[in-house]
């Protein structure tokens, strides 16, 4: 869970750089993709919950993985954006403020863990 968390450490510097691939790259591959786009049966935080009998872990680990997914689908919007019709508006703020969001969630289902043992 905290090499998720520091791998998570670059997206927003990356999306101010419109580094759509890199940004894709470290959501969609292990460990972070383990967060949000794998199934339970391999998300840490589900295995913390069970492990430490901590069940608001649950609900935070849907939590994590709503705000890793639209970070995700707006990363994504922005690649295609240039072949869309509309306003041609890439957004940056959005999905910098999801991952953000994201980081702190993942620490604090790293605190509740670490207060549960």
């Amino acid at each position: 869970l905290e090499l998720s968390r520091s791998k998570l450490d670059s997206i927003p510097g990356l999306l101010e750089n419109q580094e759509w691939d890199a940004v894709r790259t470290i959501l969609k591959t292990p460990p972070v993709n383990f967060l949000w786009n794998m199934g339970d049966s391999k998300n840490p935080v589900l295995q913390l919950a069970k492990a430490t009998d901590e069940y608001d872990l649950v609900e935070l680990k849907d939590d994590i993985a709503i705000s890793l997914q639209m970070c995700d689908q707006l990363t994504y919007d922005n690649v295609f954006l240039p072949f869309q019709p509309g306003n041609g508006k890439i957004k940056i703020k959005e999905p910098q403020e999801l991952a953000i969001k994201a980081m702190k969630q993942i620490d604090d289902a790293i605190r509740m863990a670490k207060d549960a043992m």
